[in-house]
């Protein structure tokens, strides 16, 4: 939905649904929340929200109210254009992306701690959803729109790995309509079995996903002789230590819109004839 045609009647209302569903017993005192009901249209409304924008140029816009819930004060309301320019979503962001690692003493609390966030990220966005508020749902409506629009005879194959299902479908649909054969893989486990059988000439990987994570499909990837010169392009939210995210072919920051998913994935696949493709500021 464009800026033009969010009120703040949406804005109000997502805000109202976050905090019925992440503090059940009411938000603590110390929350700052600010009055979207008072915003005389979507402009005022996101200027009462933290701009978390990269300074880079062309990157998709990206705001953010840091509301928490009731397990975890980190969580995020976010309002965001993602895959298409000027069309902005509501979506949750756990912000749970740290590694604890098995061996810590406190790393099962930390699974069912994530676990958690997760099933509260989706009860939160499928809410949103019923009262007609702009998600992933619709994102993934407008980009099937624009599947086919645009034929062409690439004939390379991506596969597509991100545990959230809309936005795996919508930016398959995007690839699809500038000619690629794209299939898609939910978790990491499935991309395994995917690529094995498929052989994509590129994989686009989501970082944040529950069980294998990105970084842990890329290093299986990286130890099999018949895939460790797959072109591995990684897309996540979180700030990642230049070490992790280098160990990818290229690094694409979410949000990020059509003309960066379309630029980055031509230049992996043009990797042989041409320069290596840009990499944005973190």
């Amino acid at each position: 939905m464009n800026l033009a045609e969010l009120t703040p009647a949406h804005f109000a209302r997502a805000l109202e649904i976050y905090l019925r569903l992440a503090h059940p017993g009411g938000a603590p005192p110390r929350l700052r929340i600010p009055d979207l009901k008072s915003a005389h249209d979507a402009q005022s409304a996101l200027a009462r929200f933290e701009d978390e924008t990269r300074p880079a140029g062309g990157r998709a816009r990206r705001y953010v109210l840091r509301l928490g819930n009731a397990r975890y004060p980190f969580m995020k309301l976010v309002v965001h254009e993602h895959l298409l320019a000027g069309e902005f979503t509501f979506a949750v962001d756990t912000h749970d992306e740290m590694e604890v690692k098995p061996t810590y003493p406190d790393y099962d609390a930390w699974v069912r701690l994530r676990d958690f966030n997760r099933g509260l990220k989706e009860k939160i966005e499928e809410a949103w959803h019923k009262e007609g508020i702009p998600t992933a749902v619709s994102l993934k409506a407008a980009c099937l729109q624009a599947e086919g629009r645009f034929p062409g005879a690439k004939r390379r194959t991506v596969l597509v790995v991100d545990d959230q299902a809309d936005l795996a479908e919508g930016t398959a649909a995007l690839l699809r309509a500038e000619g690629y054969g794209v299939e898609v893989a939910r978790s990491g486990e499935e991309a395994l079995e995917e690529i094995g059988r498929i052989r994509p000439d590129l994989v686009l990987l989501d970082y944040e996903m529950p069980g294998m994570d990105g970084l842990k499909v890329l290093e299986e990837l990286r130890a099999r002789p018949a895939t460790r010169d797959t072109p591995v392009l990684l897309a996540s939210a979180a700030a990642l230590p230049f070490e992790e995210f280098a160990r990818a072919d290229g690094f694409l920051v979410k949000p990020f819109d059509r003309e960066d998913l379309r630029r980055f994935v031509a230049g992996l696949l043009d990797r042989g004839s041409s320069s290596e493709p840009p990499r944005p500021a973190l």
